[in-house]
């Protein structure tokens, strides 16, 4: 039996302008890859889209394939779907499987839409998708698998949840042998920095599965739930050792939702990383209330270079509909603390969450003022499937939805109000960024850089996106 995991080629859901985001790994599909070999079954990653395997050249990598696997993100959605019937026309006893975020939240709707589904996993995918395969093999039902979403005679049934892997040091590392990581480059916005750093080979890396919090906005937690699941200190650093001698990683990006929530661990992990003293350098993600001056010069000493806080906005009223849990007054002193240890910081912000007005947004526009981080991102409050924001539109019948625009770049469904006009909303984000992107002081750091001419394609990726969107009508 011959298993192939995609990741699909995207032709216009995202458009143009933010193709220069799309270059990460699929770490999603190799996590899989790798428990799924470990196991003894055969099976590769596709991704078509670092690849540029355009769908009418699909079909030759899809023979004698028996089991095809795709993510579900919402925006993308229509492209998996596409994969799918592709596979289904080279070979229609293919077993087609979907896993991801939106199938996740929507199942049956998913698999009702879209009869080319012939199953879906539900949230954590190794134990399901192990499960499926076996069935497969061994001509057996599907009726015993937890969190699963199947087709029996012509009806959609889903199975009961199952409990998450606890033990995540029992998982096998991913199979990132089966990616071209020296492809892959990191976002322009996660290298705003003023050291000296290589940014290829890179890839993701994650410690850590789930998020204790409940944005109103995320959808973490349809895939990882709300328990917090920690890999050992010393499982991460055997880790990193594959991924620096056998891979040659030079930048990876620590993506977990909560990387700095087990203090006594992360000082562990990053001792680790300040004694083996690789010539390897990171970026991560931070919550503005768990960051002290330990982790920072800790973080800083093991050579990482940047941390992107979830801002969100620079109103108190805002960040409390969003149930984010933090103060103003946190973020403020988080960015002291950070640039105190020289550290670069990325400051990320949605804007048009319900209840936004001319004030709160004000508010945002004066503490990236106060706060002088080195790189933005705006993104749209977007309405993803399982959150609490999806809900709050759905009863609120804003609009009719449509999954291709629901990524964050978009234009296409922007939420307004009476107060807040879509109109409005857009010309407020757009101002945001020419007046921190092109202003005279952003612009000088970045030619005075150490990184700036070394990593130059980056930035113009970077400046190609801005204009981008700041052009759309």
């Amino acid at each position: 039996m011959k298993i192939l995991l995609i990741n699909p080629f995207i032709e216009n859901i995202y458009h143009s302008e933010i193709k220069s985001f799309l270059a990460s790994p699929p770490v999603e599909l190799i996590y899989l890859a790798g428990y799924l070999r470990q196991k003894g079954f055969d099976v590769n990653v596709l991704d078509a889209r670092i690849e540029n395997i355009s769908f009418d050249h699909l079909a030759k990598y899809l023979e004698g394939i028996n089991v095809v696997g795709v993510p579900s993100i919402s925006a993308s959605l229509d492209s998996s779907i596409k994969t799918l019937e592709i596979c289904k026309s080279v070979n229609p006893e293919c077993i087609t499987i979907m896993g991801g975020p939106h199938i996740s939240a929507l199942p049956h709707e998913t698999m009702q839409q879209y009869p080319v589904i012939d199953l879906g996993v539900i949230g954590e995918g190794e134990t399901p998708l192990i499960k499926i395969i076996e069935c497969i093999r061994n001509g057996k039902d599907f009726n015993d698998i937890p969190s699963i979403v199947y087709r029996k005679d012509k009806n959609v049934l889903l199975n009961k949840h199952r409990t998450f892997i606890s033990d995540l040091d029992s998982l096998p590392f991913p199979a990132y042998d089966l990616l071209p990581l020296y492809k892959y480059t990191p976002k322009p916005s996660h290298i705003w920095t003023h050291r000296h750093v290589k940014i290829t080979p890179y890839t993701l890396f994650f410690t850590s599965r789930g998020c204790p919090f409940d944005c109103a906005f995320c959808a973490s937690q349809v895939i990882w739930g709300k328990k917090v699941r920690f890999k050992s200190a010393d499982y991460v650093l055997k880790e990193v050792d594959l991924l620096v001698n056998r891979f040659g990683i030079k930048y990876f990006d620590i993506s977990d939702d909560s990387f700095f929530s087990d203090k006594a661990r992360l000082l562990q992990i990053l001792d680790g990383f300040i004694a083996r003293d690789y010539e390897l350098y990171f970026s991560c993600m931070g919550r503005v209330d768990q960051v002290d001056m330990d982790i920072l010069e800790k973080l800083k000493k093991a050579k990482c270079h940047l941390v992107r806080y979830g801002v969100e906005s620079g109103s108190q009223k805002m960040l409390d509909l969003m149930n984010k849990k933090i103060r103003v007054s946190q973020i403020k002193e988080a960015f002291k603390l950070t640039r105190k240890v020289k550290l670069a910081t990325v400051a990320n912000f949605i804007l048009g969450y319900p209840g936004e007005t001319r004030e709160s947004i004000q508010s945002t526009i004066d503490l990236i003022r106060e706060i002088k981080p080195d790189g933005i991102n705006v993104f749209n409050a977007i309405p993803l499937p399982g959150t609490r924001l999806c809900e709050i539109v759905n009863k609120a019948q804003n609009a009719n939805i449509e999954f291709k625009h629901l990524h964050f770049f978009t234009d296409g469904f922007v939420l307004g109000s009476n107060s807040m006009p879509r109109e409005d909303l857009v010309r407020f984000r757009k101002k945001i960024y020419i007046h921190f992107y092109f202003s005279l002081k952003f612009i000088m750091k970045g030619l005075i850089s150490g990184s700036f001419f070394i990593n130059i394609r980056q930035y113009l990726k970077g400046l190609y996106l801005l204009i981008k969107l700041i052009s759309k009508r």
